[in-house]
């Protein structure tokens, strides 16, 4: 006999809960000198609007779940087809162990610290964090009981595998945890050449921190490059896209504006995304090209190579961007926008993967017989459009500024963490003339793309290649992109699309 947990039966659970989670936020101690209205600071009040934009949808829902059964009956037909596919469940499983997991951390620390500040913040988030990680362990249950005959052969397929990756992400959660320790003990060294004590206000990300204050006070960090002159240095000023210098105002904003609280907030982030980018090459190896030892291989390839450790440990958030490049290269296929923004988002994030742009314009004069210019519209458009988007307030207010910013990367002078110089470098030519080798490589890759030639992820793997061994500036950190690139590249080549066979079909254990 089938156990059942019916969809209707989880919805009011989870109405019941969020009420719950809402009174008790609601009725928290306030804080008298923060108070704005009924007593409560500006911070509850957006919480407690949020809780009620979840809720107010949810009542409906659980409302017309009970009264309308046409409606229901159609649901739960949408549900079954969706969760027909290995893929699709792994997800749905993975996002609330994930939610899960993060939501005990959550609530532990908010127990056990003894910083007042962090603790302020803490126990206001605490009951949305509350809800979110009951319904998390809701949603493992009903995803095992809503149809048991499905999930026992969902496990008996992949159970192993995910077991596998779990050790891994778990292993990788670890050593990422103490390798980000700014309180750490110092690293053991064996050659006086090997300097990796880490001052935080010597990287990237110190300047993040800055940028993010700058954008509190009002200013626009793009427009001190209006003043000068010297275009061949990088003399402190943006280089990047705001997209991050918005996360980091962001954080400011929300009152975590010394430098070690500021980072604790992003040091998570980074690891969440370091973890996803593992996850993500197992998940395509496993479901897509059903090579689940080259996934696992891949996972731990990322999370334990010399490039991803030392992102780690000067804090840079390279993470973020190749997550979203990976995803939208995954995602080309059959979901074609979702791509291109997603692409647009780690171009907005941290332009890397420029040269990619043209590759995936080519991809969308190619994706129909009739070779249309309007593919080729739309996809320019989806790429551009966060980038722009973000853009917009700093080049109306500076767009000399903001111009000159994004022209450091092409004309600065050559330089180098590792001491190998580039051919342009050696040759002694600089600004636009040292790119010359780099494009003639580009240009070859355009010409495979164009013939065809090329999967996605091969044809991202050789740019990023490119980039690394032509480019006249090259920091340790920009090897770590060519690493997740690597194992997919060898999944496309071991099994061409037409090779790969569709996850076992267990659509007929449904009713």
């Amino acid at each position: 006999m089938k156990r059942r947990f019916p969809l209707h039966s989880f919805l009011i659970i989870t109405l019941i809960e969020g009420i719950f989670s809402f009174l008790w936020l609601l009725f928290i101690p306030s804080d008298p000198e923060n108070a704005w209205i009924l007593g409560l600071s500006i911070t509850r009040v957006i919480l407690l609007a949020g809780m009620l934009l979840l809720l107010l949808p949810l009542a409906i829902l659980t409302f017309k779940a009970y009264k309308n059964v046409e409606w229901y009956q159609r649901v739960t037909q949408k549900r079954d087809r969706f969760l027909s596919r290995d893929e699709y469940i792994t997800i749905d499983f993975l996002i609330p162990i994930v939610g899960t997991l993060g939501g005990i951390y959550f609530l532990i620390t908010t127990l056990t610290t003894s910083n007042l500040h962090t603790q302020g913040y803490f126990i206001r988030l605490a009951p949305i964090v509350l809800w979110l990680t009951v319904l998390s362990i809701q949603s493992i249950i009903y995803l095992f009981y809503w149809n048991t005959t499905v999930s026992k052969a969902y496990l008996k397929h992949n159970g192993f595998a995910l077991l596998l990756i779990f050790i891994t992400l778990g292993l990788g959660l670890a050593l990422h945890l103490y390798l980000g320790n700014p309180d750490r003990e110092e690293i053991a060294t064996y050659s006086p050449k090997d300097n990796v004590t880490i001052d935080i206000e010597d990287q990237d990300i110190y300047l993040v921190y800055k940028e993010g204050y700058n954008l509190l006070q009002g200013k626009n960090p793009y427009a001190r490059a209006a003043e000068t002159t010297e275009l061949r240095w990088n003399n402190e000023l943006p280089t990047y896209l705001p997209v991050i210098y918005y996360g980091s105002w962001l954080t400011h904003l929300a009152g975590l504006q010394e430098i070690d609280q500021w980072l604790n907030v992003w040091r998570g982030v980074f690891l969440f995304f370091n973890l996803c980018v593992a996850y993500l090459i197992f998940h395509i190896a496993h479901h897509r090209y059903h090579i689940t030892t080259l996934g696992i291989f891949g996972a731990l390839f990322w999370l334990f190579n010399r490039w991803n450790l030392h992102v780690t440990t000067i804090y840079h958030f390279n993470f973020i961007p190749i997550f979203f490049l990976l995803l939208s290269l995954s995602l080309h296929s059959k979901h074609k926008i979702t791509s291109y923004i997603l692409f647009g988002l780690s171009l907005s994030i941290k332009h890397n993967a420029i040269f990619l742009i043209p590759i995936y314009l080519i991809w969308a004069w190619q994706d129909d017989e009739s070779q249309s210019i309007k593919n080729v519209v739309i996809a320019g458009l989806s790429i551009a459009g966060i980038p722009l988007i973000a853009s917009l307030p700093f080049i109306i207010t500076s767009p000399l500024g903001f111009t000159k910013s994004m022209l450091i990367s092409l004309t600065r002078y050559p330089e180098t963490h590792l001491g190998v110089l580039s051919l342009d470098a050696l040759l002694g030519w600089v600004g636009f003339s040292a790119k010359i080798p780099l494009v003639i490589m580009v240009l070859l890759v355009y010409l495979l793309s164009w013939q065809r030639k090329l999967e996605s992820f091969t044809a991202g793997l050789l740019i990023m290649l490119i980039f690394v061994n032509f480019h006249s500036v090259l920091f340790r950190h920009y090897l770590v992109w060519i690493i997740p690139l690597l194992p997919l590249a060898v999944c496309e080549t071991m099994l061409t699309p037409s090779k790969v066979s569709t996850d076992p079909p267990i659509q007929d254990h449904i009713p």
